[in-house]
């Protein structure tokens, strides 16, 4: 249950019409109805709306919560992004899944409603597009020696730029992505609408873009259009050509779930554009007929991609393909045995231990041949024939994703790859935590800013707070409670000495300088040089130490039930051997705990489910079943006591 705190795609809320009635019934004054309706004419973000109406003394009738309801119902999603003008992240829509599997451990039930027929969904249309290779592949000349560089990957187009200043007026936000049937069935470019398509449909078009991003070695995702992934002091990664294993794992990730999905629920199909049908064959006529030729392989693929970009540039068609549930399977599974070869060739080639997967590579591109152009400093542009491969040292961000792709009851292999991490050079064994990287001695200034700094400090070999944490969670969902709580014990700021750790225990800093750092008096001091991501990563931490990973399941009977499964150690118990924390925003949940034992080695004997008024329901075993489950996640009781 990842709580995921980005800002990529801010969401706006707009009433078209009705702002006057709905601010009547539910204020308590004229007044207030007034300053509410003049709030509600406007596009707004929940959060402001109840700021703006505080400062203008409105008297709700409703709570907050009944109110955002109301205004919600009555309102429609205005979408309102802005393109950087610099590129796309490596790693941003990894996120997406995480969003998912938090609904799917409340709402199991509702995961097919939500996928396959819930409202659908638009697509956003940015200024930016990702250049084909032949307008990024340029020869530079670098110390006297003449190279090939990824550069400029991104350009504003101008087509797009005039159709977004077209729209810049539009109330509703959407982008008109699709081209209609005129009268004659044929299709023009005269009008348009809001091409929109189910969630599910998204998903496995993401999955597609994403798997056709194998590297010229088949190992990593493309760091195609100027920026790195989650490591952003890599930015002269794309540059070099280069990859990550990370990508590749949230890659297979996504892969497999679609599977499993799709398995779930076998009778239903999908229905696609007829551009990512055709980008959809073209990719898996690859796949039978390239099996030992990774550079062949990857140049058909992009060579496809290249031409579907082209065809979805402005606007889709409209036209659609379905595709069968059986066709799915059967290509997701081509997907995950090329995703999964590619993972264990990286190990087996790469990785210093034969444990650890690599992180990052750069493809240096040794033959090619020259294109008829040139960039606009009058670099020639090339077409690459050959490419060597080169790997970079371990980053932790390696086997954090790489415990994402090992079976969660393959507590064998998991432990062989946190054992082989405290082996390694991302160790810091003085402070017992966990560097962002290896050694960074000897590396390219090429890779990135990290390169400026010095060891052990910001980006370079430093403990990076958001990684770290991201680690002790992988930990804790791979079930290694052991080993999570040992971590955590070194590695959590509210476990670390205040007066070298240099701010309060209960505030993540974003780095600590590490043992690499030549000043020894300040190893273990924090500093907070940007906002950290650590916080989202402790709370999904606490969600799954109190709650455990998936509360809600669906049973075997394919009903609703509900097993709490903490992973609390004894030492967090309090005397009178109880534990208590809040569920779902309002039930009390204690655990009971007379033997003082580790959760994770119990089993629950017996709940006991509490209502307002008092009256109470025991249920024995671990296991809530129905109508309780349900009861218990429509917030009918007060409490909940577990005993072991």
């Amino acid at each position: 249950m990842v709580i995921i705190l980005l800002l990529l795609l801010l969401h706006f809320f707009s009433m078209n019409g009705g702002e006057d009635e709905l601010a009547l019934s539910v204020t308590k004054d004229t007044a207030s109805a007034h300053a509410l309706a003049a709030l509600l004419k406007r596009p707004f973000r929940p959060g402001q709306l109840f700021l703006d109406a505080y400062n203008k003394g409105v008297n709700f009738t409703l709570s907050p919560p009944m109110f955002l309801d109301a205004v919600a119902a009555a309102s429609t999603q205005v979408y309102s992004a802005n393109y950087t003008h610099e590129g796309f992240w490596a790693d941003h829509w990894t996120y997406d899944l995480d969003q998912i599997e938090s609904y799917e451990a409340i709402y199991p039930d509702k995961l097919e409603y939500a996928m396959f027929d819930a409202p659908k969904i638009p697509f956003y249309m940015s200024s930016g597009t990702v250049q084909p290779r032949d307008f990024k592949y340029v020869e530079v000349n670098i110390q006297g020696e003449n190279v090939i560089r990824q550069y400029n990957s991104v350009y504003d187009d101008p087509e797009k730029l005039g159709q977004l200043n077209d729209r810049i007026t539009k109330p509703d936000g959407f982008f008109e992505l699709a081209v209609i049937p005129n009268e004659k069935g044929s299709f023009g470019t005269n009008y348009t609408y809001v091409y929109t398509v189910a969630p599910i449909t998204k998903l496995f078009l993401l999955c597609v873009t994403r798997f056709s991003l194998l590297d010229p070695s088949g190992m990593g995702i493309e760091m195609e259009a100027n920026k790195p992934g989650w490591n952003d002091a890599m930015n002269g990664l794309p540059g070099l050509l280069g990859s990550g294993m990370p990508e590749t794992c949230e890659t297979l990730r996504l892969v497999r779930w679609l599977m499993q999905t799709f398995r779930k629920f076998s009778k239903r199909s999908i229905s696609i554009p007829i551009e990512l049908a055709k980008f959809v064959d073209d990719i898996d006529h690859a796949l039978n007929t390239i099996q030992d030729d990774d550079f062949k392989y990857w140049d058909t693929v992009a060579t496809a991609r290249e031409s579907y970009r082209f065809a979805v540039r402005l606007f889709f068609k409209g036209e659609e393909a379905t595709l069968s549930n059986d066709r799915l399977v059967t290509i997701l599974s081509k997907y995950e045995k090329k995703l999964a070869a590619g993972i264990k060739k990286a190990i087996d080639e790469y990785s210093p231990d034969g444990i650890i997967m690599p992180t990052y590579f750069a493809h240096d591109v040794i033959e090619y041949e020259y294109t008829p152009y040139e960039s606009y400093v009058h670099q020639k542009f090339v077409r690459a024939k050959k490419f060597k491969t080169r790997v970079f040292p371990l980053f932790l961000e390696g086997p954090v994703r790489q415990l994402k792709t090992i079976a969660r009851d393959d507590g064998n292999a998991m432990t062989a790859i946190y054992d082989a991490v405290l082996k390694s050079g991302i160790y810091d064994a003085p402070l017992q935590q966990y560097k962002i990287c290896e050694s960074l001695e000897g590396q390219p200034i090429e890779m990135g800013r990290m390169m400026a700094f010095t060891p052990g400090w910001l980006e370079n070999e430093s403990i990076w707070l958001h990684m770290s944490f991201k680690y002790y969670l992988e930990l804790l969902r791979g079930g290694l409670y052991d080993q999570f709580w040992h971590a955590m014990s070194t590695g959590a700021p509210y476990n670390m000495q205040v007066e070298t750790y240099g701010r309060s225990p209960l505030e993540c800093g974003s780095f600590i300088v590490s043992s690499a750092y030549p000043d020894k008096n300040l190893w273990g001091t924090s500093f907070l040089a940007r906002l950290s991501g650590s916080t989202a990563e402790f709370l999904s931490m606490w969600l799954i130490i109190f709650a455990g990973q998936q509360p809600f399941k669906i049973s075997g009977a394919n009903t609703l039930e509900l097993a709490l499964k903490p992973a609390i150690p004894v030492a967090l118990f309090k005397d009178d051997n109880t534990v208590s924390f809040k569920f779902l925003g309002k039930i009390d949940v204690t655990y009971h705990n007379p033997n003082r034992y580790d959760t994770w080695t119990m089993i629950a004997k017996r709940n006991v489910l509490t209502k307002p008024d008092g009256s109470t329901v025991t249920l024995t075993g671990p296991i809530i079943l129905e109508p309780y489950a349900t009861e218990v996640r429509n917030l009918e009781y007060d409490a909940i006591d577990v005993y072991y």
